[in-house]
């Protein structure tokens, strides 16, 4: 299982397990503050099949987008 540290809709990084994870944003909190979010990667991004770009899509995150706003 995969975890994305999601910040304002765009990943900082990908762990491979809750616990690395974890420390990853402790790590990453100091630049960017308490607001990542650590998702499960295959819940949340996919990828746009023309350009294979990560789509973050969370409809409760004011700071997600959808392709249409690229």
């Amino acid at each position: 299982m995969k975890y994305n540290l999601i910040y304002r809709g765009e990943i900082l990084d990908t762990a491979h397990s809750y616990e690395e994870a974890e420390g990853l944003a402790d790590i990453y909190k100091s630049d960017y503050g308490p607001e990542i979010k650590i998702i499960k990667s295959e819940d949340y991004v996919t990828f746009n099949e023309d350009e294979d770009v990560p789509e973050y899509q969370d409809p409760d995150d004011p700071y997600s987008y959808e392709e249409e706003d690229y």
